[in-house]
């Protein structure tokens, strides 16, 4: 009865040692400039598009949702949450974070869920920016569970965190020929009123 008990117990914690968890199918839509949201990818290792990419001049940056899939063979995934951090590209000290943000898991079936976040976040509040300065921002993933415990999404490389630069530019002003131009306009349309009284 012993040696059967022994086996018992030897084969349970050989099948919780060779549980896995993992990620696929990562994705977060940034908006740029306030323009049109662009997808960009998070896998592993290879850190998918997001990573090493050069998003030009920005003037705003905000997240707008994201949609993270990952899985546990032994189904032990409670939840989890992305993570982002600005550098200024001088200080080994990130300028914005690290900040945490809890998304709302689903279930997807068999050993495989997702998680997801859709309130738009300004990635850049709280940051002081120099005009023409380039800048990093990193981005990972958590998700964690009572046995398995936790699983990360996050590079291979370095910096160990999925990074994209770009270059802070001021939020663009009129030049002096649109300014009058817009000034025009406003003239015409206040003699236009008048003139129709």
């Amino acid at each position: 009865m012993k040696r059967l008990l022994a086996g018992v117990v030897a084969a349970m914690l050989a099948g919780s040692a060779m549980a896995a968890t993992g990620w696929y199918n990562d994705y977060l839509q940034i908006s740029q400039n306030g323009g049109a949201d662009y997808g960009y990818s998070l896998t592993y290792p290879s850190g998918g598009d997001w990573d090493g990419a050069n998003l030009g001049e920005v003037y705003s940056l905000s997240l707008s949702s994201m949609t993270l899939w990952y899985w546990s063979d032994s189904q032990d995934r409670d939840g989890g949450a992305l993570y982002y951090q600005l550098f200024d590209g001088v200080s080994p000290t990130p300028i914005v974070g690290p900040t945490e943000i809890i998304w709302t898991q689903s279930y997807e079936g068999g050993v495989n869920y997702y998680g997801s976040y859709a309130t738009p976040i300004n990635l850049l509040a709280g940051a002081t920016l120099n005009d023409e300065q380039t800048y990093y921002l990193q981005f990972w993933a958590k998700s964690w569970g009572t046995t398995e415990g936790d699983s990360w999404l996050n590079n291979s490389g370095d910096p160990q965190n999925y990074e994209a630069s770009f270059s802070y530019e001021a939020t663009p002003i009129p030049e002096p020929a649109t300014m009058g131009l817009l000034g025009l306009g406003a003239l015409a349309m206040a003699l236009r009123r008048r003139m129709g009284k």
